[in-house]
Parts: structure tokens; sequence; C-alpha cells
């Protein structure tokens, strides 16, 4: 700037020219950009989240038919079924609280499984990035544009195609039109939403009121 300025109009004083002459004190290091994927390891990373996506979605079914099966483990003990009904009506938050009142000891159910159901559940941030990855994969869309889309960003234009809008941060505002092959999910809850849950369960799940202590 202050190059730009003496050669525009000049008037710097001696010090400052000398100063800008010199050495940079902050030398600006070249960069390598990343390397892109070769079509072997975008395969693999493909097949990685598809693997990853197929072992949490049985695993999600198979919690969903043991809660089917139990009841409400304060009243009825722990057992696995119990325990998967507990989180799936109770919620992750509300069911982490409450596992301190479940008698693992005398159940017999080693203390890891009480939290076993949560995964299964509700999706970690391993499967979420398995998601997100192979979304942006088979759409093209930047993750800059997957952070910013919304439910309300959803456009069903036919019975096979949405029109998905979002916005890339180096142009702006853009616009994709999926094909069926790549709207499957639309057809659907996916595993481990509010809207999945609530289908699995025949309501919304319920929010815990704290009770005082006698």
């Amino acid at each position: 700037m202050l190059r730009a300025f003496q050669e525009a109009s000049g008037g710097l004083e001696h010090g400052i020219l000398a100063r800008l002459a010199g050495r940079r004190i902050n030398q600006a290091t070249k960069s390598q950009p990343n390397v892109p994927y070769s079509d072997g390891e975008w395969r693999r990373l493909e097949t990685a989240c598809i693997e990853w996506i197929a072992a949490s979605h049985q695993a999600h079914r198979a919690s969903l038919a043991a809660a089917s099966r139990g009841t409400d483990p304060l009243v009825s003990g722990v057992t696995a079924d119990n325990l998967a009904w507990h989180w799936l009506h109770s919620g992750p938050i509300a069911a982490r609280t409450a596992t301190g009142q479940l008698d693992a000891e005398q159940s017999g159910v080693d203390p890891a499984q009480i939290a076993q159901p949560q995964g299964a559940l509700f999706p970690d941030t391993d499967t979420a990035l398995a998601y997100l990855t192979l979304f942006g994969m088979r759409t093209g869309i930047v993750p800059d544009g997957i952070d910013g889309l919304k439910l309300e960003n959803i456009t069903r234009t036919s019975r096979s195609t949405i029109l998905l809008p979002y916005r890339k941060g180096r142009t702006g505002n853009e616009a994709l039109n999926l094909p069926r092959d790549r709207c499957r999910a639309a057809a659907g809850p996916v595993a481990g939403t509010p809207g999945a849950l609530r289908q699995a369960r025949g309501g919304p799940i319920r929010t815990p009121v704290a009770s005082p202590r006698p």
C-alpha cells in the first residue's frame, strides 16, 4: 500500500522508503496446491463411505426393532431391548442423564451396553461425515455449499427430480437439479434424524421435565 502511494503521489519520508526497500520481515512462503485424488483413491473413498453408512443403517434398524420389543427399564429392568426403548423414547440427552438410575450391576448387563444404543439410534460425527462426503461426491456441491443447506432448500420438481439451491462461497448462489439416482433419500426420512425417529415411535421424542426430589 505504501509503495503504491509512493509511486502515485510520492512524499514519503526517507526512513519509510528505506524500510520499503529492505527485506520483508515476514517472508511469504510458496505453497503447493493439494494433489487431486486418483481414480483409485476416489473409488476407495466412495466405497468406504457406502460401507460405513450401510453398517450404520443396519445397526439403526436393529436398534429400532429392539426398541419395539422393549419397555421402560426403570419399571421392567435393564435388558438390551429395554435400553433401546429408553434411548429411543427419551432422546440422547435425557437418556444419558437417566442412565445413573439404571441398576446395571444387579441385572448382569455390562455398563458399556447401557450407552451402546445411542450410537445406533443417533448417528455420531463419523457417520455424519460419511453421509456428507458421499453427498458431496455424488452431487458435486462444495463443502461450504453443503454447510448452508436447510430443509427449505429442497424443492420437488417432479416425482423423480429435486431442485437444490445452495450458496457457493466463491461465486454466490447456484442451483442443482438432482436426478432420480441422486435423490432417493427424499423418499423417506434418513435413519437417525428426528423425522425417522418420530416415525419409529409414533410421536415426538419427549423432552423430560425434571421433578423435584423428595
